[in-house]
């Protein structure tokens, strides 16, 4: 087992005590915890036989764990608590809750432990983060501040405890552990300590490729922007029921984040798009097509538990569109000068 912080951040009032079993590599990589994703049974096909070896698996680990976390704790009596799911507790079927209840089931052979696992239940569907970028995050908002409060019940029985916080994964740029680690700060934990099975590093990778397209697409009513590009780069896609590592040569995002992305990568961008805004108009997929055609783009790529997190370093556009962009700032401000004229 080893040891993090969690820092303070926008979702997190104060740094954490973290322990972890290992380093997450990758899905069925060498070494990989591939039983956690076993255990997720997303689709709610996987065999029983799997789930069983998953279970047990996970148990092993975290028996192992569980014992020296008491141990460097001895002072505190431990109320253990789970992070629930990303949907709704009765989205899921049972086969699809065999992570928490292997938490629970090792708890309950530990003396003077309290078993919590179902102290926070979500009733409201979040996006299912890890899915997310390959288009099939589901119905839900993504992680904000307070998201835990708002989609989940979380007991009473929390109130006063020394409370210990499992999740599956650990990733430090989904900000969901910390967010619900602030929640049972807010509903009187004494104390909050983490433990997660898996940790993913900041394994990280520049692509860089031509914009082709924007297509406006629908998955599970929820609309998301997909950006197409003249290369493939390394992805994942959905084939015959199940997600696959694959070559791909698309990258979903939702609308707000495209925007606000290329927005902070164009220079004078922001001064359009404002302008679009105070006017009522329109400034969509269409729009950026437009500033995006035929620009080289890279892209920030972070491995995950599966998958990879997306994020634009960097735009060059063309010099037409550079061009385009400079004349139509110069007549706004050519506009709003004359105006300031007029009214000085």
């Amino acid at each position: 087992m080893k040891e993090f912080t969690i820092n303070s951040n926008d979702f997190l009032s104060q740094d954490i005590q973290g322990y972890y079993h290992q380093d997450y590599l990758h899905y069925q990589e060498e070494g990989n915890p591939d039983f956690i994703n076993d255990l997720k049974n997303q689709f709610g096909d996987t065999d029983d036989c799997i789930l069983h070896d998953a279970k047990k698996d996970l148990k092993q680990v975290f028996k192992e764990d569980l014992d020296e976390i008491v141990k460097r704790n001895a002072t505190k009596t431990l109320t253990v608590c789970v992070i629930p799911r990303a949907k709704s507790e009765d989205y899921y079927n049972e086969n699809q809750k065999k992570f928490r209840e292997g938490i629970s089931e090792v708890i309950d052979e530990f003396n003077g432990l309290i078993n919590g696992t179902k102290y926070i239940i979500r009733h409201t569907n979040t996006v299912t983060t890890h899915m997310d970028k390959s288009g099939y995050g589901g119905d839900g908002k993504r992680p904000y501040v307070g998201i835990t409060k708002d989609t989940c019940t979380i007991s009473e029985q929390v109130r006063g405890k020394d409370i210990l916080l499992i999740d599956d994964i650990y990733t430090k740029t989904i900000d969901i552990d910390e967010d619900a680690i602030q929640a049972l700060l807010d509903n009187g934990a004494k104390s909050v300590i983490f433990y997660a099975v898996g940790r993913t590093g900041k394994t990280t990778k520049l692509d860089v490729v031509t914009f082709k397209k924007i297509d406006i697409c629908e998955f599970e009513n929820n609309i998301r922007y997909c950006m197409n590009f003249n290369e493939e780069i390394d992805g994942v896609k959905y084939v015959d029921g199940e997600f696959v590592e694959s070559k791909v040569s698309r990258i979903y995002f939702y609308a707000e984040e495209l925007i606000e992305q290329c927005v902070k990568n164009i220079k004078n961008l922001d001064i359009l798009y404002q302008k679009k805004k105070e006017n009522g108009d329109i400034f969509g997929a269409a729009q950026l097509g437009v500033v995006l055609s035929g620009a080289e783009i890279t892209l920030e790529r972070t491995r995950l538990d599966f998958g990879y997190g997306t994020k634009i370093k960097r735009i060059t556009i063309t010099k037409k569109t550079r061009e385009l962009i400079d004349k139509k700032v110069n007549e706004i401000l050519d506009i709003s000068n004359s105006s300031d004229s007029l009214t000085s």
